[in-house]
């Protein structure tokens, strides 16, 4: 098989990419199902200095406005020009998809992504995760781990799960 591959490569100008092996990174995982609390530990993250993050969500139109608006309006409000500078947002509507041609570029910044950041890109580089998880059904849990491990050495993993009250369907008032 290897000397296959080996044919392959010097036959056919086929280039392959090895990623080196990363072990398991043993980093602290945060879980908040309080949405104000966790937005305001995003936003002290970024304003104590921490240099890289990654804030990952299930939602476009939620996570943009009540995320990425309200830091961006937090650090614009404070005339932090240097932050919002730093502060990148993608969907599938928003942001310079060019970027994902070299992701190590985003190193010293902060990317915030709808699910269109999801598969194929690697951050290797050290990097805080943000994750905020509405269960809008636009990703299920594999999903979300696979959203997550795009930065390869995570220093730190902090989640939000907004937590629903489960309804029944219908209310048979007839059985009282």
């Amino acid at each position: 098989c290897v000397q296959f591959i080996r044919d392959m490569i010097h036959h056919n100008g086929i280039t392959v990419f090895v990623n080196d092996y990363v072990p398991k990174n043993k980093c602290k995982v945060h879980e908040h199902t309080d949405h104000a609390s966790m937005l305001r530990k995003l936003i002290n993250a970024i304003e104590s200095g921490v240099e890289s993050g990654f804030v990952g969500s299930d939602s476009h139109t939620g996570f943009k406005a009540e995320v990425y608006d309200k830091v961006v309006k937090y650090f614009t409000d404070k005339k932090n020009d240097d932050i919002v500078a730093r502060l990148k947002y993608f969907s599938s509507e928003d942001g310079d998809k060019t970027e994902f041609c070299d992701p190590m570029q985003w190193k010293g910044q902060w990317i915030f992504a709808s699910p269109t950041i999801l598969y194929g890109l690697d951050l290797n580089y050290q990097a805080h995760v943000y994750g905020f998880y509405y269960r809008t059904n636009h990703l299920h849990a594999l999903s979300i781990v696979q959203q997550i491990k795009r930065v390869r050495k995570p220093s730190e993993i902090t989640l939000f799960f907004k937590s629903h009250v489960h309804k029944p369907l219908y209310d048979d008032q007839s059985h009282n």
